[in-house]
């Protein structure tokens, strides 16, 4: 160094635009991670709640199934069975939610209220304990009163024969449609009732 000359002059000076740039990255990483775990819940939710997507998509695919029907019949019975069968599946689904809606309904944990004074909810395990009632009650009675089902369902499928046309594959075509809309208002409304209503009931 000569003598007189400024010291500072020596160091090299911080190029402009460099401060700042290491924070920046890290924030943009950090913003970035939580991209990446916002999506990843967004899809766990989405495949947890498929049910909601999937049971009304069968639905719809049953009204199709009763439009086609209805347009192979005769013309003089065509719409008139096409009413019926739109009134067997949606009471088959109401009847079958209002049975699902039973069994799923939360139930409030008892002696574990927080300091706020809002109360916790669990799942409901009546379709468990049923299951398990049901499950004696076929081994103690025996597999020889099962039997009672098929004429049962024989006279259902019957009596929709006329209604929904009078044709051959009347009675099974009712008959499939009853229990299929039965499940499926039943499964809909249980797992609406322990998922949905559950969170509901947690945040009022």
């Amino acid at each position: 160094m000569a003598d007189g000359e400024d010291p500072t002059q020596e160091i090299n000076p911080i190029p402009e635009g460099s401060e700042g740039e290491a924070p920046q990255e890290s924030q943009d990483d950090t913003q970035g991670g939580r991209g990446v775990l916002r999506w990843i819940a967004e899809t766990k939710e989405f495949f947890t709640s498929g049910w909601m997507f999937s049971i009304p998509f069968v639905a719809i695919l049953w009204a199709i199934a009763i439009l086609i029907y209805a347009l192979q019949l005769p013309s003089g019975v065509r719409w008139g069975a096409y009413a019926v069968a739109n009134l067997i599946a949606s009471a088959s689904f109401l009847a079958g939610g209002l049975v699902g809606f039973l069994f799923g309904i939360p139930r409030a944990v008892q002696g574990s209220t927080p300091a706020s004074g809002a109360l916790q909810y669990q799942a409901n395990t009546n379709l468990e304990q049923v299951s398990d009632w049901l499950t004696k009650i076929i081994v103690g009675v025996g597999l020889t009163q099962i039997g009672r089902i098929i004429p049962g369902l024989t006279r259902l499928a019957d009596s929709m024969k006329a209604p929904l046309g009078g044709q051959a594959s009347s009675a099974a075509f009712g008959l499939t449609l009853t229990i299929s809309n039965i499940l499926l208002g039943f499964f809909f409304f249980y797992l609406w009732s322990r998922s949905l209503l559950k969170k509901e009931l947690e945040q009022s």
